[in-house]
């Protein structure tokens, strides 16, 4: 089980009329349910959550979600730290009961909402096996992930690895952020919600929305922050940066902003997952390389260096094979090697051949 992950959100994720956030949860192709805080009952759901709990969706809209989800006792945990005011997101492992007594483990993510003027929360749901895909909708650019940066800083806060992603973000190549310090790099403002980014005794994943940082050029960029401790107590975090949509691809009307907050869950939730890709990596001082590789590249070698091929890379990440054959190619540039077995002999320990 993973502790509750907490952070602060200066932007409420949802404030509408239950028509309107309805109508937004029914688009994403995510599961969603949304619920009442105060009694825990189901107010809203979509498809895709009611074949999720193996539930039909009429019959799932009332039912309480401690009877969807384990442990029960669970649900009343969140809605507690919610309604307390403390924190205004819940991140956390847990199990879907099926009628019949499957178990399904999931990833949840229960962000606080205001609809029809009371309070509420809107709760993604995604089984373990489905994060790699989690937001991606190639139909329309603007619902597609944000670009995701992932990397490693130590207890200062210094970067000391980054993936190339962060040059979409910040405008700079993920080289010459190594050595930066997360509160150097940070508004003024904000520098005390970053604090130190590896606490004692910290654990689980923090949040950290609306964080600003200089992007290359002098202005704020307005980031989502994660970060998790490394494990077996190493010094340092694991981190990463979800930046803003790309520019011109703003929705129009109030149902489709609501939706594109939606699917900014599903890209932090996935941001989480990714996290225990970083930590796994090689080393970045013994290999710079890594700075030059993007996030999905980081998932493709990880998955490579774990054993998997290019068939099981593919069916994991839900990308086709030769999409995984041409981010291996890209990773053997890099790298100067020739085939995955040059890589793996270059990558690996040798205490792990």
């Amino acid at each position: 089980m993973v502790a509750p992950a907490e952070g602060r959100n200066t932007v409420p994720l949802g404030t509408g009329s239950s028509s309107e956030v309805g109508r937004a949860v029914m688009a994403c192709d995510f599961p969603l349910v949304v619920w009442s805080e105060a009694d825990g009952v189901v107010r809203l759901a979509n498809d895709q959550a009611a074949a999720l709990v193996g539930i039909p969706l009429d019959e799932l809209i009332g039912r309480g979600v401690r009877d969807l989800v384990e442990p029960r006792d669970a649900v009343g945990i969140t809605a507690e730290a919610l309604t307390s005011g403390a924190v205004d997101a819940v991140r956390s492992e847990r199990w879907v009961r099926r009628p019949g007594g499957e178990r399904v483990p999931v990833s949840i993510w229960t962000r606080t909402a205001h609809i029809d003027a009371q309070r509420a929360a809107i709760t993604l749901l995604v089984p373990k096996d489905e994060l790699p895909r989690l937001g991606r909708d190639p139909s329309a650019p603007w619902r597609d992930l944000a670009p995701v940066a992932v990397g490693t800083a130590d207890r200062a806060g210094r970067v000391t690895s980054v993936s190339a992603d962060i040059d979409a973000i910040l405008g700079a190549p993920a080289g010459e952020w190594v050595g930066s310090s997360f509160l150097d790099i940070a508004h003024p403002e904000d520098r005390e919600r970053i604090g130190m980014v590896n606490a004692e005794g910290a654990v689980g994943v923090r949040a950290e929305r609306e964080v600003r940082l200089r992007h290359r050029d002098g202005h704020w960029v307005a980031v989502c922050l994660f970060f998790a401790p490394l494990p077996d107590s190493r010094p340092g975090t694991t981190f990463a940066v979800i930046g803003p949509p790309e520019p011109g691809t703003a929705p129009q009307g109030r149902v489709a902003e609501l939706e594109l907050r939606l699917r900014r869950i599903a890209t932090e939730v996935r941001a989480a997952g990714v996290l225990d890709v970083v930590e796994r990596m090689p080393s970045p001082t013994d290999f710079p390389q890594l700075a030059e590789l993007t996030t999905r590249q980081w998932e493709v070698l990880e998955r490579l260096l774990r054993g998997d091929r290019v068939p099981a890379i593919a069916e994991a990440l839900f990308i086709s094979e030769s999409t995984v054959r041409n981010h291996l190619a890209a990773i053997f540039s890099k790298f100067g090697v020739h085939s995955q077995d040059a890589l793996i002999r270059l990558l690996r320990p040798r205490d792990e051949e």
